[in-house]
């Protein structure tokens, strides 16, 4: 009896986790706009300097202690100030990885003439040459798979809870963004047999309980019971590309 009480418990254990996931998930959602940008904005921010100290690893075998705790700030903090004025945390569509990653690619490589030329310009710096593109390249990657995994959770927890919408014809969304971004997106959906938008969600109070295409537009804390009430089996988020 004891066994088989174990076997029931280490079962159940997933089911607990994915409640668990979705309910901080949606929680997360429910954020206002600025502080989910700033959860991620910190979050790259503390990533890109272990990028930095690990690609100074990397390329000397140490980390020099001549090289401070500014120095190393200022480096991995350029990277990050540049992914927020190029837009990158304003959310992710669909074509994310087609076309915001794409964009950070092209702002990286720039970025590489930046760094070399400030250490060009200030000749006692510590810094190599060549860690600046190893930390990019090892921040690039981090970017890639942190999206990736956010993306894979977002549709995780989207998917249907029971057969009954797995068996309709098309699926009840949201879409996140009622600006020109969510606009183009409903556009979009609406010529798809896969999609039924049935309403928008937006960060801006001044927005709230208008309708755009005849679709309400609700307050982000408001989502959770949006997808319980509509049936709702996806939350796609609009960017401005």
């Amino acid at each position: 009896m004891f066994i088989k009480t174990e076997s029931n418990n280490a079962y159940q254990t997933p089911s607990d986790l994915n409640r668990w996931s979705r309910r901080m998930t949606l929680f997360l959602l429910a954020l206002p706009r600025f502080a989910k940008c700033s959860i991620l904005f910190g979050i790259d921010f503390s990533v890109a300097v272990l990028c930095l100290v690990a690609a100074l690893a990397l390329r000397q075998g140490y980390v020099d202690d001549q090289i401070g705790l500014t120095v190393l700030a200022f480096y991995a903090l350029i990277p990050v100030v540049s992914l927020y004025l190029i837009g990158f945390y304003r959310g992710a569509s669909r074509g994310f990885f087609d076309a915001a990653m794409g964009r950070v690619l092209q702002l990286f490589l720039l970025l590489i003439i930046v760094y070399q030329f400030i250490i060009y310009v200030n000749p006692v710096s510590m810094m190599p040459r060549s860690a600046p593109i190893i930390f990019l390249f090892l921040f690039f990657i981090w970017l890639w798979n942190s999206r990736l995994m956010i993306r894979g959770l977002l549709n995780r927890l989207q998917k249907p809870d029971n057969q009954d919408r797995l068996d309709s014809c098309c699926d009840n969304v949201i879409i996140y963004g009622a600006g020109s971004a969510g606009r183009e997106l409903l556009e979009s959906l609406r010529h798809s047999h896969k999609y039924n938008v049935v309403a928008y969600i937006d960060d801006d109070p001044q927005l709230i309980g208008a309708y755009l295409h005849s679709k309400k537009i609700y307050a982000a804390h408001a989502l959770p019971w949006l997808i319980e009430k509509l049936n709702v089996a996806q939350v796609i988020l609009a960017m401005l590309l």
